[in-house]
């Protein structure tokens, strides 16, 4: 009888590791890109703009889709848009944000940077 207990919790232990693995690599595939950022004048990010100071910021893929996400120092969503990534040449030195000018002249964000990362997040564009 503890043979047959020992044959069936084995048999467990091998059917339930490749879930294991399946939930570790879903894991790996969806990673989520966090950092605190400060920004010193207002930006555009989509349609919202945050006037200058520190956010916190995750890009992260949502419903199927990569998003950039700002967020209130207190957790409270402020701005999300649609991202891609690029390979930058090397890790980034620091964090930190793109603008353009836009026609009006107000900053409007193109990417973000985080230190030791080698992919910049770049707000996709408008289709």
């Amino acid at each position: 009888m503890k043979r047959l207990i020992g044959v069936v919790a084995g048999l467990l232990a091998v059917c339930a590791l490749p879930a294991l693995v399946t939930s570790a690599r879903a894991a790996d595939d969806n990673p989520i890109h966090k950092a605190t950022l400060t920004i010193s004048s207002a930006v555009l990010v989509g349609e919202q703009s945050l006037p200058a100071g520190t956010y916190k910021f995750e890009c992260k893929v949502v419903d199927g889709k990569e998003m950039m996400i700002f967020m209130s120092q207190k957790g409270k969503e402020l701005a999300r848009v649609p991202c891609t990534q690029s390979n930058l040449a090397g890790k980034a030195e620091f964090s930190g944000v793109r603008t353009r000018l836009g026609p009006d002249g107000k900053a409007v964000l193109l990417s973000v940077q985080i230190k030791g990362e080698t992919i910049a997040h770049n707000v996709a564009p408008v289709s």
